[in-house]
């Protein structure tokens, strides 16, 4: 990430202790001689824990849901598979990257809907045509090919693209004075054959597409949204799709069937992604995404995620499942990849992930989604399926068969943990230390001047009836709704007897003839529902600030605050201080 964000980040905990660039390098690098970096513990997400030493994340549950391509789609997708096919040999032969990358992306649209892959062929016939035409108007500049502008030499990964870069890339390989980008032709006469093969293409996708019949991608999510419960029961659901024209046509297709739709992609701005996610939170049940919600966007209020396409890069899927299963998740995760496993992509694809599921039974854990780019670190997934297309399946299964194996991915989580550093918690010190820090940070007196003037404020009476123990004689109305609501806690509890003072507490816990005491402090039921009501009621009041009034006074005057720091040559800062 970027370092001045961490550096403010972490300024946030110590601006002392961090408050330089050169600091934070030393503290992230300062190991005592028990060999632990005492400002610094990493874990990974599986290994985390709350204070009661349970995980701190829930379960998160994967399932492979297969389908098959109609014989009206499997025509499509062979016939189209053998013009790609065809046009990558020729682009391999001379090295030309650039069509290489062209015509994967139309295979990556072609098992991602209909709609896309019609989108595409549509505007590559456009394109050629387009070329015939000024070719046929300018035979000239068949000799003053263009160069390209932009260096992709480098984006050998669709994976690793932006939203904005796909679509550069897409407009680029659109424009007719870049046909040497897009096309393997030696001739005009073969960009002329070219576009007349992809018109047939062309005239499959749309009739096929303008028969109005529900693409059988698009029924088997139709029945994941029943089975889950979806619309019935209000559940939220994400889907994760590679193509913006596929979530035009999803959106369109759920929003015609009755569903609230949300959308973040890479043509929305910040603000608009944000807007989205708060839709989505609030009334949409739907939220239809592609990568630009891969990172950055928070969306642990939901549980269910659908991959509607499979991405190539492993590290896409943990970055994908991430956006749900994170911190602040309530309940377990359940994802689905849709896989069309009568295509050839769709084979490699099924078997990987039926190797992980099988795995991460036998493990018991979801560490196999850390390490999976460890484990294809050597090998690259996308070179796999392309192998596929050119026949060369035992390729494919050696490298599945060898490679994914429960050992290797023990080996591979073994090998993480020693590169983080990893070191066993003591729990049970931990949470003593935090309660102490807490009793520390707020002082009994506090709270008991807090919760007296806020009972009584709200209509809530006690009294004491011994030295510092007190008893509920009435309890407030809007205290008793947050308990009951919040807490679940119903039964009348006037008559209840409390204290503020945690040695009275313990004292009273062995030796009391009044029966149970409760502590009043921040985790009690009563006092956290009395700061809820507080927080609620006086959040108006809150916001408008607070006047000091000094009693010893009588004359206005100016009061200055001045804000000092001693900064040594090297730029480290100390002893930060506010004096008036």
């Amino acid at each position: 990430g970027r370092r001045d964000t961490f550096k403010n980040l972490l300024q946030l905990l110590d601006q002392d202790i961090f408050a330089s660039d050169d600091l934070v390098t030393d503290r992230v690098n300062e190991i005592s001689e028990t060999g632990v970096n005492k400002f610094f513990i990493r874990r990974l997400k599986e290994e985390m824990r709350d204070w009661n030493g349970l995980p701190l994340f829930k379960l998160r549950f994967t399932r492979t849901t297969l389908y098959n391509l109609t014989p009206e789609e499997k025509r499509l997708y062979d016939k189209v598979t053998e013009y790609l096919m065809k046009k990558r040999s020729e682009a391999k032969q001379e090295s030309n990257i650039h069509v290489s990358l062209a015509l994967m992306v139309m295979q990556r649209r072609l098992t991602s809907s209909i709609y896309a892959i019609k989108k595409t062929l549509r505007k590559r016939y456009d394109t050629l045509q387009g070329l015939v035409d000024e070719l046929n108007k300018h035979p000239e500049l068949w000799q003053q090919r263009s160069k390209l502008d932009l260096d992709i030499n480098d984006l050998d990964d669709y994976d690793e693209l932006s939203d904005e870069e796909k679509e550069k890339l897409d407009s680029i390989l659109s424009d007719p004075k870049k046909f040497k980008l897009f096309t393997t032709a030696k001739s005009p006469s073969e960009i002329r054959e070219e576009a007349s093969q992809v018109k047939i293409l062309v005239t499959m996708a749309e009739d096929l597409y303008n028969q109005n019949q529900e693409e059988q991608k698009y029924i088997k999510l139709k029945e994941l949204l029943r089975s889950e419960g979806v619309l019935d029961k209000s559940e939220k659901l994400v889907i994760f799709t590679e193509h913006k024209d596929t979530l035009d046509y999803l959106e369109q297709r759920l929003s015609n069937n009755g569903y609230a739709i949300a959308t973040i992609h890479g043509s929305k701005n910040v603000d608009e992604r944000r807007q989205a996610q708060n839709e989505f939170a609030g009334p949409a049940q739907i939220l239809i995404a592609t990568d630009a919600a891969g990172e950055g966007i928070n969306l642990q209020f939901c549980r269910l995620l659908i991959i509607w396409d499979i991405p190539w890069n492993p590290n896409r899927l943990e970055q994908r499942m991430g956006r749900i299963h994170r911190y602040g998740q309530k309940q377990d995760v359940l994802v689905f990849n849709l896989v069309a496993q009568n295509t050839r992509e769709g084979n490699v694809l099924e078997k990987l992930l039926a190797k992980l599921d099988m795995i991460r039974e036998q493990l018991g854990d979801d560490r196999v989604y850390d390490v999976i780019s460890d484990v294809f670190e050597e090998v690259n997934l996308e070179d796999i399926i392309n192998s596929t297309f050119n026949g060369e399946h035992t390729k494919f299964n050696k490298v599945i068969d060898l490679e994914l194996t429960e050992d290797n991915l023990k080996k591979k989580i073994k090998e993480q943990k020693e590169k983080i550093g990893f070191s066993s918690v003591n729990y049970t010190e931990a949470r003593r230390l935090k309660e102490n820090s807490d009793e520390k940070r707020l002082q009994p007196i506090y709270i008991r001047l807090f919760f007296e003037k806020a009972f009584k404020q709200l209509g809530g009476e006690f009294k004491e009836i011994r030295n510092s123990i007190f008893r509920i004689e009435k309890l407030p109305e809007q205290v008793a709704y947050t308990l009951r609501n919040d807490y679940n806690i119903s039964a009348d509890i006037t008559q209840v007897l409390f204290c503020f003072d945690k040695q009275i507490f313990l004292d009273y816990q062995n030796t009391s003839d009044l029966g149970k005491v409760h502590y009043i402090n921040p985790g009690n039921p009563i006092f956290d529902s009395l700061v809820k009501v507080v927080r609620h009621t006086y959040k108006e009041e809150a916001l408008k600030g607070t006047v000091l009034i000094s009693p010893d006074d009588n004359e206005d005057y100016f009061a200055f605050f001045v804000r000092s720091q001693i900064i040594d040559n090297r730029q480290h800062k100390k002893d930060d201080s506010v004096t008036s």
